[in-house]
């Protein structure tokens, strides 16, 4: 069944069985929201697709060849769908959106999460052997939950594809960004970029945070925090209550980068840190619980000495 709405929006709010696919098509809205059966499996190839409940697509693979998917109604919507993603997507939490299946991207794919309510991925997300793949955050919030298993890298050496998770484009100045990742979560990718909006927090609740770092340009970057907006002040907060956090030796965990603010608490877990570095200018607050495992490889203070003349130690 192909559905074409061109800019109209249309609901289907009875059950959808037998062995068919269903094909968005047209830049229209086509929302989901009952209790599906059918096995042909779901294209979405343009527009916005609102789900809704807990099967809105039925039961075969969701195809991503363009359009947003998009979470809608009074409760959690959950795709359990396992999910091949060939274009840009855009996940658009109106409502509480869950995604448990195994979500694989091929080719450059970029999930841009955006809405205030919550994304949650309790399933794998993992780039195809050779995909440039990364996440943008928003708006809202982004938790890893119990069963996550995601891995998000590539070996392009520029800076364009280093932010595997991305902060840098907010909806808004003051918008107020989260991510959190939980006990059973399983999170690796190159490297996080954090800047810019309002207040934007990581915290590690449990499970494994592992940023491997990508190289380009010279430079090693693993996790990058600070970068200010238009917001005074912005503060970029890194709280570690549980669970393990690791970045691989030779690659910079950077507090301050652009003269932002920033703070790190290890109240829990454990953290190793390949070389970390703070800004002189403002200042980090940096508070490791007493017994709380806390290593790295190297510590490097370095301040900016002028724009487009780099870094001075």
């Amino acid at each position: 069944m192909a559905v074409v709405s061109a800019s109209a929006e249309l609901d289907l709010t009875g059950t959808l069985s037998g062995e068919g696919k269903l094909t968005k098509t047209d830049d229209g809205r086509l929302l989901l929201s009952g209790t599906n059966t059918y096995a042909g499996g779901t294209d979405l190839l343009r527009g916005v697709l609102d789900v809704s409940g807990t099967c809105a697509l039925g039961t075969g693979l969701l195809t991503v060849n363009g359009g947003h998917l998009a979470g809608k109604g009074s409760s959690t919507a959950t795709v359990p769908n396992d999910a091949n993603v060939l274009k840009p997507v855009t996940l658009a939490a109106y409502a509480p959106l869950k995604l448990s299946g195994e979500w694989t991207a091929s080719g450059t794919v970029v999930y841009t999460k955006s809405a205030s309510n919550e994304l949650t991925i309790a399933g794998g997300m993992k780039n195809a052997p050779g995909a440039l793949t990364r996440l943008n955050l928003n708006e809202g919030t982004l938790r890893f939950a119990s069963g996550a298993d995601v891995y998000l890298r590539n070996s392009t050496a520029d800076q364009a594809s280093r932010n595997h998770i991305n902060f840098d484009s907010p909806t808004a100045a003051n918008a107020v960004r989260s991510l959190r990742v939980e006990s059973g979560a399983k999170v690796e990718i190159g490297c996080m970029y954090v800047g810019y909006g309002a207040t934007n927090l990581i915290s590690v609740a449990g499970g494994t945070l592992s940023l491997q770092g990508h190289a380009w340009g010279g430079l090693s970057d693993a996790l990058i925090m600070g970068a200010k907006g238009s917001v005074s002040p912005v503060v970029d907060r890194f709280d570690v209550s549980d669970g393990f956090v690791y970045g691989t030796n030779g690659f910079w965990f950077m507090m301050g980068v652009n003269n932002g603010y920033t703070t790190l608490d290890v109240s829990g877990a454990r953290c190793r840190w390949g070389v970390f570095r703070w800004a002189r200018a403002p200042r980090p607050t940096i508070t490791v619980t007493p017994s709380r495992m806390f290593s790295f490889a190297a510590m490097v203070c370095w301040r900016r000495v002028s724009a487009g003349t780099g870094w001075a130690t």
